[in-house]
């Protein structure tokens, strides 16, 4: 059982009757994902629709080839559909939708507010999408203090809390991080009236927080659930309570919330993370540290150089667009060669994190022919 089942098993009771928990928090870091640009806004301006009314309008509007992206699972679709069908979800208003994509500002920075009721709003943050943009942003924490989109976290929970009483803040990924973030760095009103911040799997924070203003009371207020063989989500520094939850996938798919096991209104929780887990979080943290903060910006910056191009701005396109890379990664300075090389073979050597990459990658080329496939047929 997994996310997607729990919405058709309880997806009949109220949240009166069953009251909101931390699936509903998965599900709803889940919609932030969803392009809603032309249903969430009107001519420039948002507008507030319930489940229903969005999924019916996302339906009538979307094109036949509409995807997420080359590594976002289109579950989130699908199960969004079921929601709208669902006593318990079809007729919470989706509101203050906001998609900021900007490639001079490096910014990818998307959220919505989910209402459960007169006094009570859920602040949904969105993970990295297919941009490139976002992806250059999401390194970009390796060397600055606080990134454009952890910036807009804070403007935007601020202004969206105002006139509620009661504040949930949920995200995946890179949105799971926001959220933290955005609690941390809110006024302290905001943070009065957070009742909890509720993320999964997302990179946690490079900056010392335990000296802002009431730290301890703010960060008990937070929990973060990531898998037993989590990755992405061990990244930097955590402060918040950890849950480790069971998944049915390996390695990197790990971080896909819909490979994640329920049980009833609760996951499948696991004994603990994995050594493979433990490892690969010693040794990413190793391999940052040997890089010093002027080496850093130069590999980031030098490798979006690298992949990006007027025509390659998302991961989808860069797919097909190896041999261009090549070219462009053999024109680069010789020196930067040098320290991707090293990079490279520090982590080839390195039998856990190979045989992570190697499994990955044999998984992601088996469901790109699932996929071709199903488009095919």
């Amino acid at each position: 059982m997994n996310i997607k089942d729990y919405v058709i098993w309880r997806g009949d009771l109220s949240f009166e009757m069953v009251p909101f928990n931390h699936l509903d928090a998965l599900l709803f870091s889940q919609l932030s994902m969803l392009r809603l640009d032309d249903v969430l806004v009107k001519n420039g301006k948002q507008v507030s629709l319930t489940i229903a009314e969005a999924a019916k309008m996302l339906k009538n509007n979307i094109e036949e080839d509409y995807d997420l992206g080359l590594i976002i699972p289109k579950d989130i679709i699908s199960t969004f559909y079921l929601m709208a069908e669902s006593n318990r979800y079809k007729d919470l208003k989706l509101d203050n939708y906001v998609n900021n994509v900007n490639k001079i500002e490096e910014t990818q920075f998307s959220a919505l507010t989910i209402d459960l009721d007169s006094s009570t709003r859920v602040v949904s943050f969105s993970g990295t999408d297919d941009t490139l943009v976002g992806w250059k942003e999401n390194f970009n924490m390796l060397f600055v203090a606080e990134t454009s989109g952890q910036a807009a976290s804070c403007e935007y929970l601020e202004e969206v809390s105002k006139w509620w009483r009661h504040i949930y803040i949920c995200g995946h990924s890179k949105g799971a991080n926001l959220a933290i973030y955005s609690l941390l760095h809110s006024v302290k009103s905001v943070q009065k009236k957070t009742i909890e911040a509720i993320v999964f799997d997302g990179p946690g924070l490079i900056e010392d927080v335990t000296k802002l203003d009431h730290f301890d009371k703010v960060i008990s207020k937070a929990v973060s659930y990531i898998p037993d063989t989590s990755i992405i989500g061990v990244l930097f520094d955590h402060y918040e309570k950890m849950k480790v939850v069971k998944s049915i996938e390996k390695g990197l798919y790990q971080h896909d919330v819909f490979s994640w096991e329920v049980l009833g209104q609760d996951f499948v929780y696991a004994k603990g993370r994995s050594a493979e887990s433990i490892h690969i979080e010693q040794k990413i943290k190793s391999m940052i540290n040997d890089i010093d903060q002027e080496t850093r910006i130069k590999l980031v910056n030098e490798g979006y150089k690298i992949l990006s191009s007027p025509e390659t701005d998302t991961l989808t396109k860069l797919y097909s667009d190896k041999i261009r890379i090549i070219k462009d990664y053999l024109g680069t300075d010789t020196k930067v060669q040098k320290q991707y090389r090293k990079i490279f073979m520090e982590i080839l050597k390195d039998k856990v994190m190979r045989d992570a990459i190697y499994e990955s990658a044999k998984e992601f080329i088996r469901k790109q022919r699932i996929n071709k496939k199903s488009k095919n047929e």
